[in-house]
């Protein structure tokens, strides 16, 4: 399932110059964007918010939904329920609550079973820049080349999106006129057409996000 450490590995960049947590084969870059549009005469709205206004099922419902845990038997059946259903197997996504990263590598491994073994991993920190422009781009890096092979993405210690700040952010009225950090990867996340997982640490963290995800697994 592994392919080796990429050059340069230890130090959150791989050879080709891309933020990274593992193999070389996941950090091509690509000129591929999905975007929004953005108004420029009033408050941003977030593709996630014109998304949910215009077709209120096209967002998971996981509110009424309890979060399983893993190593039970409630997880293997949320996960054979999950790719049993009307919608394609690859279109999944999965929030990990807590856990080591072994646990959490772990569940990953029983999910590739379900899935695909094409496995891109990043550590959303490495991934994080001074500009807002460089944070975004180096996402669409991940999820672009992820997209061309068909991969599970997997996103490590998400919470740094919640608590990251740029230094160009704009004040005021004019802030609310682009997308934050969080809104520009939770758009990506939506438009992904395949598997994602994101790790999260922080329960504010995962009330605010369990409602763009399938299926919540909770860690010990």
């Amino acid at each position: 399932m592994w392919a080796g450490e990429c050059e340069g590995a230890g130090t959150g960049e791989c050879s080709r110059g891309i933020p990274c947590l593992f193999p070389p084969a996941a950090y091509a870059l690509s000129t591929k964007q999905v975007c929004g549009s953005r108004s420029t005469s009033g408050p941003f709205s977030s593709p996630i918010v014109r998304r949910a206004m215009a077709d209120p099922d096209s967002t998971p419902d996981t509110g009424a939904a309890s979060p399983v845990r893993y190593g039970t038997d409630a997880f293997d059946r949320a996960l054979q329920a999950l790719h049993s259903g009307e919608d394609e197997p690859s279109t999944a996504r999965i929030l990990f609550h807590g856990g080591t990263r072994e646990t959490r590598q772990q569940a990953l491994a029983a999910l590739t079973r379900h899935t695909t073994a094409n496995l891109h991993q990043f550590r959303v920190p490495s991934l994080l820049n001074e500009q807002r422009m460089q944070t975004q781009n180096a996402l669409r890096k991940a999820f672009d080349h992820a997209a061309e092979e068909s991969a599970l993405l997997y996103f490590d210690a998400a919470d740094a999106l919640f608590t990251h700040s740029h230094v160009d952010t704009p004040d005021g009225d004019a802030e609310r006129a682009v997308p934050s950090t969080v809104e520009y990867f939770f758009d990506r996340v939506l438009a992904y057409e395949n598997a994602v997982v994101i790790a999260l640490q922080t329960q504010r963290h995962v009330d605010w996000a369990e409602e763009h995800v399938h299926l919540v697994v909770r860690f010990e």
